[in-house]
């Protein structure tokens, strides 16, 4: 995360969003604990997935706040973008038997796993693309 050519101020950027990757996270997960708790919604066995899936969010946010601040080098976005896209690919796979099976995605108040594996493909769907734009403009000098 931290390269040896990089001066203070990219690495207080990088810092800086380390810890607001660390808060989106730690706030998700506050709340879903707590709307747990009083028992407004139900997490049946797949919490640990949802708690995991709070935890790429973070990631990805704090990677976008660097990519805006413009502290990740090119080869980073096209490495990340292409892992992401193969990511992607997996998660959809992995949703697509409750597709076909036409299983609920959520039933009454109760968060099920193909809610949760459609939350993960949009979300890795969302933060492909925005990985190759940026990829893509930056890499022909332009703005994004």
């Amino acid at each position: 995360m931290f390269e040896k050519k990089m001066d203070e101020q990219q690495r207080l950027i990088r810092g800086q969003g380390i810890f607001i990757g660390l808060g989106v996270f730690s706030g998700l997960l506050i709340v879903k604990d707590a709307l747990v708790d009083f028992q407004v919604i139900r997490i049946p066995k797949i919490g640990t997935i949802v708690d995991v899936l709070f935890l790429v969010l973070g990631i990805f946010i704090a990677t976008g706040f660097m990519i805006q601040k413009r502290v990740l080098s090119l080869d980073y976005l096209g490495r990340t973008g292409k892992i992401l896209g193969a990511l992607t690919l997996v998660s959809v796979l992995q949703l697509l038997p409750t597709i076909i099976s036409q299983r609920p995605l959520i039933d009454s108040n109760q968060v099920t796993l193909g809610m949760v594996q459609l939350s993960q493909v949009v979300l890795f769907t969302a933060f492909t693309i925005f990985l190759w734009a940026h990829w893509i403009f930056l890499s022909k000098g332009k703005e994004l």
